[in-house]
């Protein structure tokens, strides 16, 4: 199967790669690397790279560094092709491939490898669907730079449902470096890493610690667009794929009905 993507100058909707647009990414990639959490799903992390590499406005993927986490699902799968995939895009790729498939696991990894000052945090299933800029997202969380650590936005995620609070998501999103490597340290490997980020728990699932002195924001521009779509749905109803186990609070893994 090839899903290899067709080159930056010639894929069908890619920006063209002006001098200007060539320097800012060049400046960008000095401070941001890329995360990745993926199973054995060559054909999604391609369409998700693919839209993200047209709808970047001031960045070439292939500028960056990423640290990509492959789960072993689904079972009789290989992880050869989302490796072959993830470095036809980025400048360099870090892989880890664990014999066990753990949801947490995988978030605790990638976000403890940047030495960046950020780092833009993708799942292998989110299709952007309308073009932003990076720059803005940095802008965002340095609003606030001169203030303490502990009193500056941790993370802004791209809007995807509309949301408006200061939780803290694994959607497609910009993270502070420093953050990701200090709730690396935090996170239980036992519970659903994204509910161990979110001070509104109504469950009985732990939430990493000083939680509350962290903040995160939505970015939807000036007309609050949805910037991405969920194609890792569709995927999992044809598979007949569900959560394990179905308790929000400890999911980690999938299994196949």
């Amino acid at each position: 199967m090839n899903l290899l993507r067709e080159s930056h100058s010639t894929a069908k909707g890619s920006r063209p790669f002006s001098k200007n647009r060539l320097k800012v990414s060049a400046v960008l990639a000095k401070d941001i690397s890329f995360t990745i959490t993926a199973c054995r799903r060559p054909e999604l992390l391609n369409r998700t790279l693919s839209s993200f590499s047209r709808g970047l406005i001031d960045a070439n993927l292939n500028d960056f560094d990423a640290y990509v986490n492959i789960d072993p699902l689904p079972a009789g799968e290989q992880s050869d092709e989302v490796v072959e995939v993830a470095t036809q895009y980025f400048r360099h790729v870090q892989f880890r491939t664990p014999k066990i498939a753990n949801f947490c696991s995988a978030v605790k990894w990638v976000w403890s490898q940047p030495e960046t000052e950020f780092f833009f945090h993708l799942e292998d299933d989110w299709e952007l669907t309308k073009p932003f800029h990076l720059a803005a997202l940095v802008r965002i969380l340095n609003r606030r730079r001169l203030l303490p650590f502990f009193s500056r936005r941790a993370a802004v995620n791209l809007n995807v449902y509309n949301f408006s609070d200061s939780r803290i998501c694994l959607s497609p999103g910009l993270l502070r470096g420093a953050f990701g490597r200090y709730a690396a340290t935090q996170l239980d490997e036992q519970y659903n890493p994204e509910r161990q980020l979110r001070t509104d728990n109504a469950m009985a699932c732990p939430t990493i610690p000083h939680l509350n002195l962290f903040r995160g924001h939505f970015y939807g521009g000036k007309e609050n667009v949805q910037f991405c779509r969920d194609i890792g749905r569709e995927w999992r109803s044809r598979r007949k794929v569900s959560r394990l186990p179905d308790d929000p609070c400890l999911f980690t893994t999938w299994e196949t009905k």
